[in-house]
């Protein structure tokens, strides 16, 4: 079976039913893990004749490798045993989620090894699993409400019959399926560049340009700067000239320019923490003039209103006081006087109402108007952010637990004591670097990190791993997502063969 073949079971069973809350350890994502363990023990097998010719293969060729993910392990394992009283009296869920998150990270360096080792890859196979992927994605997204009943799946109360948590796929256009199809369009961007034919070149341009669309309309910020990172990569790792260089990094700009102006929802998401991008929106697109025509029109509309209305008030409270100096105080003059007195009420109300609506409207005009100033370039954090609120609690339960962590999924059950009350759903800490210092302590994170450095410095594909590790910095898929960890996988077996 060839890696490409391998890779679409895999990512059919983990696509169906991901491990993405701390119940959700669920049929398929269990079948996924023990196809692919079966696999990857027939693949050894094969490979290799017996348990000393892979303790050689070891020694001699991934010995730091080999030193370092021991030592990775016997972090996990000291840090479980240092925790285990604190993680007994929190089952079942500290045991469920324990295993769901070791399932998920022991998955990557199970796929990657798996893909690694199998036969060579079919070109036509590449290209229809990276085109489908991608295809069935915009499909959900132009066609949610049929899409859905194909593509969502069960939940874990379907299955183990616990309470009912939100579960994400590969497909919607979410925070899962906008990494991913920003590291398909730098996979396919760097297949074109070594493409020796037009055919193969063409073919995974149009790819590059699919799944680059994609990346922008899931609206993942991460997503399209991971994507525009890993571009920069690939073209400064490219042999060009200094012109055509500067060329394309000036190009990749002025395109994030262009999502920023035209891409109405990522200029709104990203204007929350990058003031500048709403106001770039706001002074060319379209939608955003057509806004400020309209709202100078609707302040015409009000001031003229509030001055009509105030004529209305002043001709009243004359009339009212005629009847009232002058007029023989009849039934009839009675009634007029209560029924003007009502309309000047009225109409003060309403002049009240006009300038509430008219101060917000004038507000909201000089914003869409303003200038753009350096104040507007610096970063606005508020409070109130999720991943903000996140890496504080991720922090102060580092602290406390600094050498060994809290233990594996644990970050779960102790953020619950550290966050607000009516706080973000939690289920990692929004950092893959971040969750593994926390859960792991500085024990798990220091060989992690010299095994990252290692393999980025060996790697001939920079931007493959660049854009993972963006990912990782501001998401942690790899502790939920079975579906990223076999899309990374795959994407570093197929374009690293070292």
């Amino acid at each position: 079976m060839s890696k490409n073949v391998l890779f679409t079971v895999v990512l059919l069973l983990t696509t169906l039913s991901p491990l993405q809350t701390p119940w959700s350890n669920k049929l398929f994502s269990g079948l996924a893990f023990l196809f692919l363990l079966l696999i990857a023990t027939h693949t050894v097998k094969t490979k290799f004749n017996n348990t000393k010719s892979i303790l050689n293969y070891a020694r001699e060729k991934q010995k730091s490798t080999l030193i370092l993910s021991v030592a990775a392990f016997a972090a996990i394992t000291l840090s479980l045993l240092f925790n285990a009283g604190e993680i007994v009296s929190n089952t079942p869920t500290s045991i469920i989620r324990l295993l769901s998150t070791a399932t998920a990270y022991l998955f990557f360096p199970l796929a990657y090894l798996t893909f690694k080792h199998c036969p060579p890859k079919q070109s036509f196979v590449h290209f229809i699993i990276l085109f489908g992927i991608l295809i069935l994605g915009l499909f959900q997204y132009f066609i949610p409400d049929t899409a859905n009943s194909i593509l969502m799946y069960t939940t874990a109360k379907d299955v183990l019959g616990f309470p009912d948590m939100p579960i994400t796929s590969v497909f919607p256009i979410n925070t899962t399926f906008g990494p991913i199809s920003a590291l398909f369009a730098v996979v396919a961007a760097l297949k074109a560049r070594e493409s020796q034919n037009k055919t193969d070149c063409w073919t995974y341009g149009i790819i590059t340009l699919l799944a680059s669309t994609c990346t922008i309309l899931s609206v993942s910020r991460t997503a399209i700067l991971a994507l525009a990172i890993g571009t920069l990569t690939l073209i400064l790792r490219s042999k060009l000239s200094l012109v055509r260089t500067g060329a394309a990094v000036l190009g990749t700009a002025l395109t994030l320019i262009l999502i920023t102006i035209f891409h109405t929802p990522f200029a709104m998401k990203t204007g929350e923490v990058l003031p500048f991008t709403i106001k770039l929106h706001d002074k060319f697109a379209s939608t955003a003039k057509s806004h400020t025509v309209w709202l100078n029109k609707r302040i015409k509309q009000r001031q003229k209103g509030i001055i009509r209305d105030k004529g209305f008030i002043h001709a009243n409270k004359q009339r009212i006081k005629f009847l009232t100096d002058t007029a023989p105080q009849t039934q009839q003059v009675m009634e007029e006087t209560t029924h003007r007195r009502k309309s000047v009420q009225q109409l003060q109300e309403r002049i009240a109402e006009y300038q509430m609506w008219l101060t917000v409207e004038q507000d909201t005009l000089a914003e869409l108007t303003a200038p753009i100033s350096i104040k507007d370039f610096i970063p606005n954090l508020p409070s109130n952010n999720k991943r903000i609120i996140l890496w504080k609690a991720a922090f102060k339960t580092w602290i406390s637990h600094p050498l060994l962590g809290i233990g594996l999924g644990q970050f779960y059950i102790q953020s619950e004591k550290l966050l607000p009350q009516n706080g973000p759903a939690i289920h990692n800490a929004h950092s893959l670097f971040l969750g593994l210092l926390v859960e792991g302590g500085l024990t798990l994170v220091i060989p992690l990190s010299i095994l990252c450095f290692t393999a980025f410095r060996k790697s001939p594909h920079y931007c493959i791993l660049t854009v993972i590790l963006f990912v990782s910095l501001f998401e942690n898929l790899f502790d939920h997502s079975l579906a990223w960890n076999a899309v990374c996988a795959w994407s570093l077996a197929n374009n690293n063969p070292t």
